[in-house]
């Protein structure tokens, strides 16, 4: 059995990764619910036309923390 060995400030390199993947759950989470509280609230073309570049950052984001945890993975 190894014993993990302390990498940063006293967490593992398990904890680091835990910790990583945690951190891009949520933000890709508290995107998505921005992103449609956003789209719940147009009603018309016109308003989604003026709210829509803010609603696709969202997405952005929301992809992003998909790609960072993909990037992860590939690097374990």
């Amino acid at each position: 059995m190894s014993k993990e060995i302390e990498i940063y400030k006293g967490k593992t390199l398990s904890q680091l990764l835990e910790q990583v993947v945690k951190n891009c759950e949520e933000e890709k989470q508290r995107a998505i619910e921005m992103y449609d509280n956003i789209k719940d609230e147009c009603d018309t073309p016109e308003q989604m036309m003026l709210i829509g570049p803010v609603a696709s950052g969202y997405l952005e984001i929301a992809s992003k923390q998909t790609d960072n945890l993909i990037k992860l993975a590939n690097t374990i």
